[in-house]
């Protein structure tokens, strides 16, 4: 499921800021809806890209987005598991199609699960292998042929 929200002027958050740097660049944010990727995200509209939000969940990715639509961005969300190349295709489909191009492709989405060798089960350490690595090479598979 994907949701679109407005467009209007970007306003920096702190001085240091160019206002305008990335007028028209698109930015998917993979991770955007929360932690470090939302951070990067916030700052990617801040800069003036419109940006692509893409979290597990929508309500939460959704939320991002409003809050960029609010600070006067432009940005869009999208959710599913990162690992599963259908997403991927999906958050990349959806940003060419509504804004004409992907601009910057940022792979953020990622999991911590702590123990050692010893007792890290196989089906944890697939999880984080598939979030933290597989989730990296689905996503600039989907996006590079647009980012050429």
């Amino acid at each position: 499921m994907i949701l679109v929200y407005g467009t209007c002027e970007v306003l920096p958050l702190n001085t240091n800021q160019r206002i305008g740097a990335h007028d028209g660049r698109v930015a998917i944010v993979t991770g955007g809806s929360q932690g470090i990727g939302k951070g990067i995200a916030l700052q990617f509209a801040s800069h003036g890209s419109t940006v692509v939000v893409h979290g597990l969940t929508l309500d939460h990715a959704t939320a991002v987005a409003e809050e960029i639509v609010l600070q006067g961005g432009r940005a869009s969300a999208v959710a599913g598991p990162i690992d599963d190349p259908q997403t991927s295709h999906a958050e990349v489909e959806h940003a060419v199609a509504r804004y004409g191009a992907i601009d910057t492709l940022v792979t953020s989405a990622g999991i911590q699960r702590y123990g050692d060798v010893v007792s890290t089960s196989e089906e944890t350490w697939d999880e984080v292998f598939n979030v933290n690595v597989k989730g990296v090479f689905l996503a600039a598979q989907a996006a590079l042929p647009h980012l050429r």
